[in-house]
């Protein structure tokens, strides 16, 4: 199922990277990374797309590409026009080894 819930992010005119869809609060949401869409930020078109939908556009909830000593958070959050499938995450407690 990961295949159908993975994105290619447009920018304007550009296709800029991937994303996963999630599911929060019974709408369909697409995480990504900030340097994806940080030269979206000013109002510009913000869309997806894969292998079984069609373009359709995005709204931009949260970016941060925040630094600290270390790392950044590098992330955005982008809330979808339409259902998605979305990737289920596991509800058990993983076990050592399991795949």
């Amino acid at each position: 199922m990961a295949k159908e819930a993975t994105f290619e992010i447009k920018c304007d005119q550009e296709w800029v990277g991937a994303g996963w869809a999630i599911e929060i609060d019974g709408d369909s949401h697409i995480v990504t990374a900030h340097h994806v869409v940080e030269n979206c930020l000013e109002g510009e078109f913000i869309g997806a797309r894969n292998a079984e939908i069609g373009l359709f556009g995005l709204e931009l909830v949260w970016s941060d590409g925040a630094f600290w000593d270390g790392g950044s958070t590098d992330l955005a959050l982008l809330k979808s026009s339409k259902a998605l499938n979305t990737l289920n995450f596991q509800e058990e407690k993983p076990e050592i080894g399991q795949w």
